[in-house]
């Protein structure tokens, strides 16, 4: 290689060694509200989703000491809901996994499969999922996936506009997953079922085995036609038009950790996925044309409770992401809705729930 050559890309590297290097974490400002209780609400809820009733939003969350769906005012700060749920029966309500809704009703993701609830409480649909056989591929599916997996990641998306849930399924088959959905579209209203007509994206396209969450998309709602999905163990995320059938792939790179997890080994795959850096749901803001992504640097160890957590932000029409450090009081239960993301702190107590806002708007200008 000429000398000169050699010389320059020693400088262009060092430079781009040194941009790296030179990054700054900045942690990102946020407000904090906090919103008086007593029993039977809880200062501390598994998973939080935000809930609309009116003009009133609400902090969503399951209540399981007293198996009850909990409202947590936080537009006015007082006006609390806990709506029983029962057991048995008809209207019987199991091993809450997830939660959702919005305006009056709620949909309830049980280990075995979907419940869609009234406002009371009431089982108005009951949609049995535990395993699933697509009528026109004869591909089967499960719910549940095989081996052990880390808790508090695996959700479903619920669209408010048409009352339909999208939620990941496991192939059962042994066959490459490019012949697989990525996962289910179910219809709350009537009941009705179906995988949708997404196979897994490459690198996902090639794997033929199902160990763990790796492989089950993490879906989110863009708008009545498109969804999103991702992979907790990949930066790049794909949106479906499912009335097109159109598949759009982007990415939202990390400049201060990797952006693709090792492949995880079957036998400690438990501990591969506790241990490993997490991508969680991509949300799509209408009004900002933008997209955010709450994510996880890697463990050091099976005990290190100090990994970092990263916000990023990018426009639907830009390149490069935003990035910011969360604060260290910053818990993994957080939601978005409408342009600020709230985020439960830690060190609350049975008093009050302490919740961070993030105004998103002002990272737009």
């Amino acid at each position: 290689m000429n000398k000169w050559l050699l010389l320059i890309c020693v400088i262009i590297n060092s430079s781009c060694s040194n941009i790296h290097r030179n990054m700054r974490e900045t942690t990102i400002a946020y407000d904090s509200i906090s919103i008086p209780i007593d029993f039977p609400f809880i200062s501390n809820y598994v998973q939080i989703h935000p809930y609309v009733n009116g003009d009133t939003l609400y902090m969503l969350g399951y209540n399981h000491l007293t198996h009850s769906i909990d409202l947590i005012d936080i537009s006015n700060r007082q006006k609390h809901k806990s709506i029983k749920l029962e057991r048995e029966g008809d209207n019987g309500v199991y091993n809450v996994n997830s939660i959702n809704g919005s305006h009056g009703k709620f949909a309830v993701m049980e280990l075995s499969g979907i419940k869609w609830l009234s406002s009371d409480g009431k089982v108005l649909r009951n949609v049995p999922l535990l395993e699933f056989v697509d009528s026109l591929k004869s591909y089967k599916y499960s719910l549940m996936n095989k081996g052990l997996s880390p808790g508090n990641y695996v959700e479903f998306a619920y669209s408010v506009e048409n009352q339909y849930c999208y939620l990941p399924m496991t192939p059962l088959n042994n066959n490459e997953f490019e012949y697989f959905s990525v996962g289910m579209m179910v219809d709350l209203t009537d009941g009705d079922c179906k995988m949708l007509e997404c196979t897994y994206p490459s690198p996902y396209d090639k794997v033929d085995s199902n160990w763990g969450t790796y492989f089950k998309a993490q879906f989110s709602i863009m708008d009545a036609d498109r969804i999103i999905f991702n992979f907790f163990g990949n930066s790049h995320y794909w949106i479906y038009n499912m009335k097109t059938s159109e598949l759009i792939v982007k990415n939202m790179p990390s400049v201060f950790t990797e952006n693709e997890a090792a492949f995880p080994n079957s036998q400690d795959n438990f501990l591969d996925e506790f241990m490993s850096l997490r991508f969680r749901p991509v949300h799509y803001i209408p009004s900002l044309q933008s997209f955010v992504r709450i994510h996880h640097a890697a463990k050091k160890e099976l005990k290190d409770m100090s990994n970092k957590r990263y916000l990023m932000y990018m426009e639907e029409k830009g390149i490069k992401p935003i990035e910011y450090l969360m604060p260290s009081s910053f818990s993994d239960q957080y939601f978005v809705h409408d342009t600020s993301l709230y985020f439960l702190l830690k060190n609350t107590n049975d008093s009050e729930v302490k919740l961070g806002v993030i105004n998103l708007e002002k990272i737009s200008k």
